[in-house]
């Protein structure tokens, strides 16, 4: 999320760390390396007089070390911070969820189990573990993930974004309680509905029965009606889905012309909009612009045939064509894409106009191996 938010948009997000995390050997000096900051009112304050894009989890750490049971369930205690700051600076706050984190490990004990009386209470108490740990608030459960190993189980992972919350309105109100906690609570909404509809949208997107598909990056785009996915140089990208049988293609349009289709690489959590959405805008001017997900990217369906994926891919394409009523189009693409745009101009060479190809990979029918000798 944070490589997407600094590629496509140029935003370097710094975030706010629980002033536990700096006092642990090695790991504090770690999070420094890595652009986190002290979540104390002052830094936050200061960050934001110098303009800078914050990311804040309200919970701090405790929100961090979780327990059996709080699986996506929002840990803010009382805390009203953030709200108060945002609204002292005028910030406005982007709601986001995440689903996919909370089954990459399995808590086999937390600090529930290590504070109830008995001997590990008595154990962290007599070595200043609990005064240390804040009363168990910065205990790290024991958990499993991969096997017997700490290695995280593979999962997709969602990001959602919520409607901009304006702060303006309210500013100058950070002392009143009534304003800081109305706040508050608007944000823990916001971000609990995230959740809910990443929940839902996973549903929808695992792979079919019988189908095998790997664990990867997955961005939701949330609008309410037609998805509309938005660029820094296009902001009139419009994105939808086109159904054919049981699959669909998300696909993201611009522009009037002669149709132009992209078609993007193969690489983790791939996209037609995270490959080409700094190219539509130039060519949306003199083209209609197709850039759609790939079967098995983004927001398309999961799976492909493996014994025959790139006649498989081409196969979406025509069937993508045939939806849109393009008789002809030209194709750009990359890496898989270019392997795809490649088959379906063997296959259907009336269909294509012109090839732009990046690195395609083999794209020639499967063939069985020569027998022995």
């Amino acid at each position: 999320m944070i490589e997407h938010l600094y590629t496509q948009y140029g935003v370097i997000l710094r975030g706010l760390g629980d002033r536990g995390h700096f006092k642990v050997p090695y790991w504090g000096e770690l999070l420094v390396r890595h652009g986190m900051v002290l979540g104390s009112p002052e830094v936050c304050s200061a960050l934001m007089q110098a303009g800078q894009h914050i990311l804040v989890f309200p919970g701090g750490a405790r929100e961090v070390m979780r327990r059996k049971g709080e699986a996506y369930k929002l840990i803010w205690k009382q805390r009203t911070g953030f709200a108060r700051l945002a609204i002292e600076h005028g910030y406005d706050i982007i709601p986001f969820g995440v689903v996919g984190p909370d089954e990459s490990y399995r808590i086999l004990f937390d600090a529930n189990d290590m504070t109830r009386p008995g001997w590990r209470q008595g154990l962290l108490e007599r070595s200043g573990l609990m005064k240390y740990t804040r009363g168990g608030d910065f205990l790290p459960p024991a958990v499993l993930g991969l096997g017997p190993t700490l290695i995280p189980r593979p999962q997709r992972y969602y990001f959602g974004f919520g409607p901009r919350i304006p702060t303006e309105a309210a500013k100058g109100r950070q002392d009143d309680k009534d304003t800081v906690w109305a706040l508050r609570e608007q944000v823990a909404a916001a971000v609990e509905s995230q959740i809910e509809r990443l929940k839902q949208y996973r549903e929808q997107d695992r792979p079919a029965p019988g189908v095998r598909s790997g664990a990867g990056w997955r961005r939701f785009n949330n609008d309410k009606q037609e998805e509309r996915a938005m660029t820094d140089q296009t902001p009139d990208v419009v994105s939808r889905h086109v159904t054919f049988g049981n699959r669909r293609i998300f696909v993201s349009e611009a522009g009037e012309g002669y149709p132009v289709v992209m078609l993007h690489g193969g690489g983790p959590g791939a996209s037609g909009l995270s490959n080409y959405g700094r190219n539509i805008g130039p060519l949306s001017a003199h083209f209609r612009v197709i850039v759609p997900d790939m079967l098995g990217y983004g927001q398309s369906t999961k799976g492909v045939n493996r014994r025959d994926p790139f006649g498989d891919l081409a196969d979406a394409m025509l069937a993508l064509l045939d939806a849109l009523k393009i008789e002809k189009a030209h194709f750009i693409g990359n890496s898989l894409g270019g392997a795809c745009a490649l088959r379906l101009g063997l296959d259907r060479p009336s269909r294509v106009s012109a090839l732009v190809l990046m690195g395609p990979a083999a794209s020639a029918p499967p063939a069985p191996c020569p027998p022995p000798g």
